[in-house]
């Protein structure tokens, strides 16, 4: 999939308005090659449809979905996890004393 960036923006754009896409456009759309796709669908991580028992296809919408998977926290927002981890089981503490 060595496509250039003017090959990618005008693919994109040719496809921005659709809401149901193949296995190439899928495959554009998240950047990954192709086989990689299909190894994805074949190990059931990411959502697809087969109306025909053959064709794959796939809503952007699920594909934005897997793509804002595993997401990673930043320092402050583990920090104030902690917190308020720590806050909680310092409540209980308390309560459970009474």
């Amino acid at each position: 999939m060595n496509l250039n960036k003017n090959e990618i923006s005008s693919i994109d754009q040719d496809h921005s308005h659709k809401e149901i896409l193949n296995v190439y456009e899928a495959s554009l759309y998240l950047r990954i090659a192709k086989s990689t796709l299909y190894k994805l669908t074949s190990a059931r991580k990411i959502t697809h449809y087969c109306p025909q028992g053959k064709l794959i296809y796939f809503k952007k919408s699920d594909l934005d979905q897997f793509l804002l998977k595993n997401k990673q926290e930043t320092v402050e927002e583990s920090v104030c996890e902690a917190k308020k981890f720590i806050n909680l089981n310092q409540f209980k503490a308390k309560n459970s004393k009474k």
